[in-house]
């Protein structure tokens, strides 16, 4: 059937960061931390991770991607907190979301 063959599919950017936010989350889970997504598409993180102290972690998840073109061909492209992440000390998480 149609689901059965295999093909190279182009996966939105949106997928991709949902893919990537999935895949953060499970890798904390896996760790033993508590993991809640982030609701608001506007927010400042995806997800807030909690240790079984209570201590809150903030995280935005991010693809990794790499530059196709120039001098630095082939190397990741390092995104930056902006100043709202910074004053409430999210954290960046990369993650493969290509696999």
């Amino acid at each position: 059937g149609l689901l059965d063959k295999e093909k190279k599919v182009v996966v939105k950017k949106s997928a991709k960061g949902a893919i990537g936010e999935l895949t953060v989350a499970i890798d904390y889970m896996k760790k033993g931390y508590w993991v809640a997504l982030a609701v608001d598409p506007h927010s400042p993180f995806d997800l807030i991770v909690v240790d079984d102290e209570g201590r809150c972690q903030l995280i935005d998840s991010k693809c990794n991607s790499v530059r196709t073109t120039g001098k630095r061909k082939g190397s990741r492209i390092n995104r930056l907190l902006n100043k709202k992440q910074k004053e409430m000390g999210v954290r960046l998480k990369y993650v493969d979301c290509d696999q």
